[in-house]
């Protein structure tokens, strides 16, 4: 097993199951189950849309609860309740059939809500979220907390006597249910779907926090636009995005933004594969968009790791805008094979239109291949004033064919860069 420690959705670890997942069609209800005994989850309507999920296990700053179904029907609303003191909500089903959501799910409060379903978990059209704080659903078996600590859906044990948060850690298991997604969901802190095989389209959008996707088998994002931002007035640097899987494709003019629009440094973009990483237009002629670009600040940094790396028609900025102060980002490819193709010349750019550094790129690939592409790491005229920035090739071989260019240039103020090819 491989255990990996995250700091940033709080102290939690999830144990994934090594049982085959269910498919069972949607059943139109919240069932508690028994297993906490007097403390079970309590379901209240307050309307004949809105349903409000009441009682449960509070130790210290966590409430569990437990279900044997979990759906939430079109048109509906189902609020968990956030007693004082409340940080985190944990919510598992015991049952057999995977939750589907296809309306709001929600706290009532500033908790976030841990929702996990080892069955699998499938977001309709027309699904919500409204938390303010963070949110991660799973197709884990169990929340683990270290020291022997655990709420699980398989040994449907009772709430643990954990009152403190303790490191964090993810722990992948064999297999793992599907999650899949059609909708809009924004959250007001870090958001996680965590599965065997993720299906992703729609928008995802975290105000205040990162947004991380993992697939021990596979992640796919179809026409997505995945976003993060700081809140109205604050400063600081945007969240994160980490997509990371056996197997990647990111298709049809899907978006990865994590601009910093006001002051303050761009977030980061990490993308890898454990065996293939495919980035394509298909079936759109619209190309895909990764930017972590700053109006006023550091741009983030744009990260592509994967033993086979394909992106065709992507067009990458880590770039300082016009006006602003800073200094472009870093883009870094590691492979051992990279095909970068495009049919319309589409930028490869870190460059720097205002006052600060272009930043570097960087190909640690045995086997490169350009095409078709411009590779930028320049001063542009006439408003850019800073050092441009270094593009380091290296690797076996390197192909360029078809147009493609690579700049080190300045048209602005300021030295040129260096363009290093180290074979």
């Amino acid at each position: 097993m491989n255990i990996r420690y995250l700091s940033k959705f709080g102290s939690l670890a999830l144990i994934f199951p090594i049982v085959a997942t269910s498919n069972s069609p949607m059943l139109a209800q919240l069932l508690p189950d028994a297993t906490l005994g007097i403390e079970s989850s309590r379901v209240t309507p307050l309307t004949n849309s809105r349903t409000q999920i009441e009682g449960g296990a509070v130790r210290g700053v966590n409430l569990f609860h437990s279900f044997s179904d979990f759906n939430v029907g079109n048109g509906q609303a189902v609020y968990f309740t956030n007693p004082v003191g409340v940080e985190t909500v944990f919510s598992r089903v015991t049952g057999n059939s995977n939750s589907q959501l296809n309306g709001t799910l929600g706290v009532d409060g500033t908790a976030n809500l841990f929702f996990l379903n080892p069955n699998g978990l499938i977001f309709g059209p027309a699904a919500s979220l409204d938390i303010t704080g963070s949110f991660i659903g799973t197709t884990a078996v169990s929340f683990d907390f270290g020291n022997g600590l655990e709420y699980s859906a398989q040994a449907a044990n009772p709430a643990p006597l954990l009152n403190i948060n303790l490191q964090p850690g993810l722990q992948y298991g064999e297999r793992l249910g599907e999650i899949e997604s059609q909708a809009n969901l924004r959250v007001g802190g870090n958001f996680q779907l965590s599965g065997s095989q993720l299906n992703l389209s729609g928008d995802i959008a975290s105000v205040g926090g990162s947004i991380q996707l993992d697939g021990t088998k596979s992640v796919v994002l179809d026409a997505i636009q995945l976003t993060t931002s700081l809140p109205p007035g604050q400063t600081g640097k945007t969240g994160n995005i980490e997509i990371e899987g056996t197997d990647v494709l990111i298709q049809d003019q899907s978006k990865l933004l994590t601009e910093a629009l006001v002051n303050g440094r761009g977030g980061d973009i990490m993308l890898s594969a454990r065996e293939r990483l495919q980035i394509k237009a298909e079936p759109s002629d619209t190309p895909i968009e990764i930017n972590s670009s700053s109006t006023q600040g550091k741009a983030g940094n744009i990260y592509f790791e994967a033993p086979e790396l394909n992106l065709t028609d992507v067009r990458v900025f880590a770039e300082l805008k016009e006006g602003a102060t800073g200094s472009g980002g870093e883009v870094r490819f590691v492979a051992d094979s990279a095909r970068l193709s495009s049919s319309r010349l589409t930028p490869i750019s870190v460059r720097s239109y205002g006052t600060g550094n272009a930043g570097d790129i960087v190909f640690l690939v045995k086997d490169l291949k350009l095409a078709n592409l411009f590779i930028l790491a320049n001063i542009w005229q006439p408003v850019g004033i800073g050092e441009s920035g270094n593009i380091l090739i290296q690797g076996d071989s390197v192909e360029m064919t078809n147009r493609a260019q690579i700049y080190a240039d300045s048209t602005g103020q300021g030295n040129a860069g260096n363009i290093d090819l180290e074979l």
